[in-house]
């Protein structure tokens, strides 16, 4: 038994030592070939279909895991919430439904948490260096809008992606709703879904009104991004990022970049993260007592609450005309917002939940046929932690929450005291509330938010 466990040492000890050799210059390595994969993935995206990053990823992604676990204090935590996420996804795609999908969402759900562990156990190779890079790749793909190329075309239509669920079937130009009608029957019957189901399928109904034209209209951007909501996100974080190293050296090339980066964040179209700084900063403000900042927002609230209308009607056919139409939508018509019919259909497949449903969830895959029958409309949740539960369980859904709590407690100091990384922080869960944050490529946004850390750090000594 002896020889046999020295045998096995010594073909580990190899590896072990190169790791531990190149172990500085491997966090630049693992950083390059996600903005790499990232790169190509959306170009070949532009094309053709095909999950290049998710693929790649889940080659790098062993290898990302094992050297997570080398000399690491926390490598039972990591093993315990990634294998259970492993083992319950093996579990829902035998009993429930098996797809693609089942797979990028687990794999995007334990990237998030090996690359935060990988990350801080490396946190002092974190460079400068690789942000700007990070910021000039996604300049580069966002630049593509500019010359009216966007991955998706049909953002740059009135009939985007909201159209398709928040109207009607009657409300659809007839040849989208005969080959989406026709899809979605297939693709039903294929997964076996029940009969009663798709008999079913308008158990929930919204009747259209005036106000939902104000929900339809949007303009997105995105370039060669896959949706505008990445981009959005993606620029959002590197304002915070900018704001921050300008708060450390004061030099004039952070504020161009903060204008240029909250500017495009601004233009893409998507909401959620200009909502989530805008609550952060409220609850930092909050905890801070700062009253007179508190009053200015509150009294600019009340002015766009009470100007809606104007604001309406000056932005109308621009890309600012959606920030307003949350303001009207949440206010006069609110059943009509998107996230609130995605919760419905959750709220409706969780309460005809067993034990086993409970414990284990239902798969990704089948949370999407869910909302293709109540919604008319395949989609995911649009929520971490609801999409967590319907998808892995109560055990998983614990386990994310306590990772988020986790993050908190390793930099409580430096979460409470500093406002960027505070909204940063705030922001991941706000936005994983709101619209999702794993499935947003946290492998890029983390390393923004650890490094942000680690110049306080430097800061501080």
């Amino acid at each position: 038994m002896k020889s046999t466990s020295m045998k096995v040492s010594n073909l580990n000890n190899p590896l072990i030592d190169w790791v531990t050799k190149y172990e500085s210059k491997l966090v630049d390595i693992f950083f390059w070939l996600f903005i790499a994969s990232f790169l190509i993935d959306r170009i070949i995206n532009y094309f053709i279909h095909f999950p290049f990053f998710v693929g790649s990823a889940l080659l790098m992604f062993p290898f990302l895991f094992f050297i997570t676990q080398h000399k690491n204090p926390d490598r039972k935590r990591l093993m315990i919430a990634v294998f259970s996420f492993v083992l319950i996804t093996i579990i829902n795609s035998i009993v429930y439904l098996f797809g693609v999908k089942n797979i990028s969402d687990l794999l995007f759900i334990i990237l998030f948490i090996t690359i935060y562990f990988y990350y801080r156990k490396n946190i002092n190779n974190l460079k400068t260096a690789n942000t700007y890079l990070f910021f000039a790749l996604s300049l580069f793909l966002f630049s593509f809008t500019f010359f009216n190329i966007d991955s998706n075309s049909i953002h740059k239509h009135s009939y985007t992606s909201t159209l398709r669920w928040i109207t009607s079937y009657d409300e659809e130009p007839e040849k989208l709703k005969k080959i989406r009608l026709k899809n979605e029957k297939l693709e039903l019957a294929e997964k076996g879904m029940a009969k009663k189901r798709l008999e079913e399928s308008g158990e929930i109904t919204w009747k259209s009104n005036e106000l939902d034209i104000l929900e339809i209209l949007r303009i997105y951007h995105n370039g060669l991004f896959r949706i505008p909501h990445i981009a959005s996100y993606f620029f959002g974080f590197l304002f915070l990022f900018f704001a921050h190293q300008y708060r450390i050296k004061k030099k004039i090339l952070f504020v161009v970049l903060m204008v240029i980066s909250i500017g495009l964040c601004i233009y893409s179209g998507s909401r959620a993260i200009l909502l989530a700084f805008v609550l952060s900063t409220i609850i930092f403000l909050f905890n801070r007592k700062y009253i007179l900042y508190l009053a200015m927002i509150f009294v600019a609230i009340l002015i766009l609450i009470f100007s809606k209308e104007y604001f309406l009607q000056i932005s109308k056919d621009t890309f600012f005309f959606q920030y307003f139409t949350l303001i009207e939508t949440t206010l006069e018509n609110f059943s009509r917002l998107s996230r609130y019919r995605l919760w419905y259909s959750w709220w409706t497949e969780v309460s005809e939940f067993g034990f086993w449903e409970f414990v284990i969830g239902n798969s990704f895959m089948s949370a999407m046929y869910a909302n293709a029958v109540n919604l008319n409309f395949k989609e995911w949740f649009h929520n971490d932690f609801l999409s967590i539960f319907y998808t892995f369980g109560i055990w998983c859904t614990l386990l994310y929450i306590w990772f988020f709590i986790k993050i908190y407690r390793d930099y409580k100091m430096y979460i409470k005291q500093n406002i960027f990384i505070f909204i940063f922080y705030a922001s991941m869960i706000i936005t994983a509330f709101v619209n999702g944050f794993y499935y947003y490529f946290p492998v890029f946004l983390l390393y923004l938010f650890l490094l942000m850390i680690k110049n306080e750090k430097q800061l501080a000594q």
